[in-house]
C-alpha cells in the first residue's frame, strides 16, 4: 500500500512513541476486526497530546473512528481513561491520521488503541493498518475484552504524541 500522507510532528517539546517501521517497511491492510490497540511505557509521568493511526478505505469515503487510552492490566488493555471519535477520510488511499487530544496523565505501561470498523463489502473494503515485521506490541479485539496479539504480522501504526509532565 503507498501513502497519500504521512504526517511529521516539528514539535519538539512532545515526544512521539511508536513500534512501527512503515516507512521502510512498506504497509499491510488488516479487516476482519473493530478494534486495534498498542502498548507503550514511558518512564515518567506524561501527558497524552496527539494520537496517529493508519487507514485506508477502498471507496474513499469518511469511517468514524474512535481513539481510545486504557491503563495496562496484566499486559493487556485495562480500565478506559479516555476516549474521542473522529473522522476519517482516505480519499481512496492509506493515510497516517493525527489527531490532537487532550488527554490524560500515563506513566509507565499504558494502551492506545481504537475502534476502525473494517468492512468486506466488494468495492468499499475499509483496513486497519500495520507494518511488515513485528508485532509484539500489537493486538486486536473484536469485542474490546478478548484480544490476540498480532505477533509476527506487523507492528499496527499506532502512535502517540506524549508531553513530559516535568517539561510543562
Amino acid at each position: 500500500i503507498k501513502f497519500k500522507n504521512i504526517f511529521g510532528s516539528s514539535k519538539a517539546t512532545y515526544d512521539t512513541l511508536r513500534h512501527d517501521n512503515v516507512e521502510t517497511e512498506g504497509a499491510y491492510g488488516w479487516y476482519g476486526v473493530s478494534y486495534w490497540a498498542n502498548t507503550f511505557n514511558v518512564s515518567e509521568q506524561c501527558s497524552v497530546k496527539a494520537i496517529w493511526w493508519g487507514r485506508y478505505a477502498e471507496d474513499g469515503t469518511t469511517r468514524t473512528d474512535t481513539l481510545f487510552v486504557w491503563n495496562d492490566s496484566g499486559g493487556l488493555p485495562g480500565t478506559l481513561t479516555a476516549a474521542w471519535t473522529v473522522n476519517a477520510n482516505t480519499g481512496g488511499s492509506a493515510v497516517i491520521f493525527r489527531a490532537e487530544v487532550d488527554g490524560p496523565v500515563v506513566d509507565g505501561d499504558f494502551w492506545i488503541g481504537t475502534f476502525s470498523a473494517t468492512g468486506t463489502t466488494s468495492g468499499s473494503v475499509s483496513y486497519f493498518l500495520s507494518d511488515s515485521a513485528g508485532g509484539l506490541y500489537s493486538y486486536y479485539s473484536s469485542d474490546r475484552s478478548s484480544w490476540t496479539n498480532f505477533y509476527n504480522n506487523g507492528d499496527l501504526i499506532i502512535r502517540v504524541e506524549v508531553k513530559s509532565i516535568s517539561s510543562a
